[in-house]
C-alpha cells in the first residue's frame, strides 16, 4: 500500500509543473533577504512559512490523487464495458459453430442488439454473461439429443459419416439364429422349407449344398433332400449357433398283378392283386375310377388298352403309385349269339335272349326289329321271356335266314357302361 502510494505521488510529481505566483515568491525572497542580513526573523515566521508549504504539497497530492482515481475509474468502466460486449460475442460464434445442424435451436445477435446491449452495459454484469452462456449451452445439448433421437428411431439405417457408436450399438444388437425347419421328417423328393422368423436385426445362416444361405426376417429358403441330411446354423464366423437333423424316408415301392377277359355273373372281370404290407392302397383304372383294398375287380367293357393304377402308403407316411396298361382283347356286347334254331332240342339254342341279361339283376328292354320295313317283331323286358322266331305282328314264324336286328336299353348300366348294346341275329 505504501509503496503504491509513494508510485503515485513519483508519478504525478514528475510531471508536475507549480503555478507562478508572484506574491509568494516575494514573501519567499524577503524572508530569504531578512536571514541574509542578519536580522533574523521569529520562529513563528518560520513555521508559518512551513507550514504554507506544506498545505500545498497536501492539496497538490490531493488533486492528484483524485484525477489518478477518476482515470482508472474511467478505465474499469470502459473495460467493463467492452467486456461483456466481447463476451456475448465470442458466446455467439461459439453457438454458431456447435449447433450448425441445428439451426432452429440457435441465438442470433444481430446488430441492433449489440447496440442496445452497449447502450444499457452498465446494467450487465458477469452474471447475466454466465447466464447467457449457460442457456446456449442447455440449447446445443437439446439440439444434439434430438438429433440423436432421430437416428435411434430408425435402427436399420447405418449412417456412413461420424457415428462410431451408433454403427456399433447396431451390430451389437444384430444377432445369428436357429432357421424354423418345416419338418424333421420327410419323405424322398418332399419339399422342406427353412424360414427366419426372428425380429428384424435376426439373420438365419446355414449351408446346404456347398452353398451358404442368409435368410433376413421374413424370407424362406425351400429345398427336396433326397437323403437325411444335418443342417448346420452358423454365424458370420462359421461358428455353429444350433443344429437340426432333417431324416428323409425312403419311398415305397408298389408292385401288383392282373388278370383280364373274365366273367362274371354275366360282365367283364379284370382282377388285381398287390404285393407287399402297406398302410393304405388305392386302385385307379383309366384316371376315373377308384377302389381301396389288397384285392379289387374292375370292369373294362370296351376293347383296347386300359391303365390300372396303384398308390400304397407305408407305415411312415410316404407314398408311391405305379402304372401298368390292360389289353381288353373283346368288346363286351352282353355275350349275344348272332344265331339260334326254332324248335331246336337244346334250349339254349332254340330262342334269343342276350346271355348277360340272364344272369344280370338289370332292369331292361329287348327289341327285335326286321331291317325290311324296320318294323317291331318282338319286345322284352323279362329275361325268361326270349324271341322264338315269331312275329308278334301276324303270329306267324319269320322267314329263316334273314337277319334281324336287335337292340338292349339298360335302365341301371354299371359304372363306366354304356346303356345301349345292338346287334344282328339270324335263326334257320
Amino acid at each position: 500500500m505504501k509503496n503504491n502510494l509513494e508510485n503515485a505521488f513519483k508519478d504525478k510529481l514528475s510531471n508536475f509543473e507549480a503555478p507562478y505566483d508572484p506574491q509568494a515568491w516575494s514573501s519567499v525572497k524577503n524572508q530569504l533577504d531578512a536571514k541574509s542580513t542578519g536580522g533574523g526573523g521569529s520562529s513563528a515566521l518560520k513555521w508559518i512559512a512551513a507550514t504554507a508549504i506544506i498545505a500545498t504539497i497536501a492539496v497538490t497530492g490531493y488533486i492528484i490523487l483524485s484525477q489518478d482515481k477518476n482515470t482508472k475509474t474511467a478505465e474499469v468502466s470502459q473495460k467493463n464495458e467492452t467486456a461483456p460486449n466481447k463476451n456475448i460475442e465470442q458466446n455467439a460464434n461459439e453457438k454458431k459453430a456447435k449447433t450448425n445442424n441445428a439451426s432452429e435451436n440457435n441465438v442470433d445477435f444481430k446488430e441492433d442488439d449489440q447496440n442496445k446491449l452497449s447502450q444499457s452495459n452498465s446494467a450487465i454484469t458477469n452474471e447475466n454473461v454466465e447466464s447467457e452462456s449457460n442457456e446456449v449451452s442447455d440449447n446445443n445439448n437439446e439440439s444434439l439429443s434430438e438429433s440423436n433421437n432421430k437416428n435411434s428411431s430408425n435402427p436399420d439405417k447405418v449412417e456412413s459419416s461420424s457415428d462410431n457408436i451408433q454403427n456399433v450399438s447396431v451390430l451389437d444388437k444384430m444377432k445369428y439364429i436357429q432357421g424354423n425347419v418345416s419338418s424333421n421328417e420327410v419323405c424322398a423328393g418332399d419339399k422342406i422349407t427353412i424360414r427366419n422368423t426372428g425380429s428384424k436385426l435376426d439373420l438365419v445362416r446355414f449351408e446346404y449344398n456347398n452353398e451358404t444361405i442368409t435368410l433376413k426376417k421374413a424370407h424362406s429358403f425351400e429345398f427336396s433332400p433326397e437323403t437325411s441330411t444335418v443342417i448346420n446354423f452358423v454365424n458370420d464366423q462359421n461358428l455353429i449357433v444350433e443344429t437340426e437333423y432333417i431324416k428323409v424316408n425312403e419311398l415305397p415301392t408298389p408292385d401288383f398283378s392282373y388278370e383280364t377277359d373274365i366273367y362274371e355273373k354275366g360282365v367283364p372281370v379284370t382282377k388285381c392283386n398287390s404285393y407287399g404290407d402297406y398302410q393304405e392302397l388305392n386302385w385307379t383304372f383309366d384316371k376315373d375310377i377308384t377302389k381301396s383294398g389288397e384285392e379289387v375287380t374292375h370292369n373294362f367293357f370296351e376293347k383296347g388298352t386300359h391303365d390300372i393304377t396303384l398308390e400304397v402308403i407305408d407305415f411312415n407316411g410316404c407314398k408311391n403309385a405305379l402304372t401298368k396298361k390292360v389289353r381288353v382283347e373283346e368288346k363286351y356286347n352282353l355275350l349275344a349269339v348272332d344265331a339260334f334254331k326254332p324248335n331246336d332240342s337244346d334250349i339254349r339254342n332254340s330262342t334269343f335272349m342276350p346271355y348277360s341279361l340272364t344272369q344280370r339283376d338289370v332292369r331292361f328292354t329287348l327289341t327285335i326289329v326286321d331291317p325290311r320295313d324296320n318294323g317291331v317283331v318282338f319286345t322284352s323286358d323279362d329275361a325268361t321271356n326270349s324271341w322264338d322266331g315269331t312275329d308278334e305282328r301276324s303270329g306267324k314264324m319269320t322267314p329263316s335266314e334273314t337277319v334281324y336286328i336287335w337292340k338292349v336299353q339298360i335302365e341301371n348300366p354299371l359304372p363306366n357302361e354304356r346303356p345301349v348294346y345292338a346287334g344282328t341275329v339270324v335263326h334257320n
